[in-house]
């Protein structure tokens, strides 16, 4: 092992048992930023999945193209 990893589990070590939970909470949620996003990046939960989203136009055209894809093109006639 290198020092440097040697000190970081001696300051883990040391560290009071509230503030290991804070270390470990911290350390899993940056992990989990590192997943690969497994939503599909057209839905909302895959597009928040990912971290530092953004919405781009082709996101938007997309979306939109899917929500519309089966929209009737006209009003239906009333019959009256």
């Amino acid at each position: 092992m290198r020092i440097e990893e040697l000190e970081l589990i001696e300051k883990i070590q040391r560290l009071p048992l509230d503030k290991l939970k804070e270390v470990s909470t911290f350390v899993e949620e940056k992990l989990k930023l590192l997943e690969p996003v497994k939503e599909s990046p057209h839905t909302l939960e895959g597009i928040l999945a990912r971290p530092g989203f953004s919405v781009s136009a082709e996101d938007i055209d997309q979306t939109r193209r899917e929500m519309w894809a089966n929209f009737p093109r006209e009003f239906p006639k009333d019959d009256k």
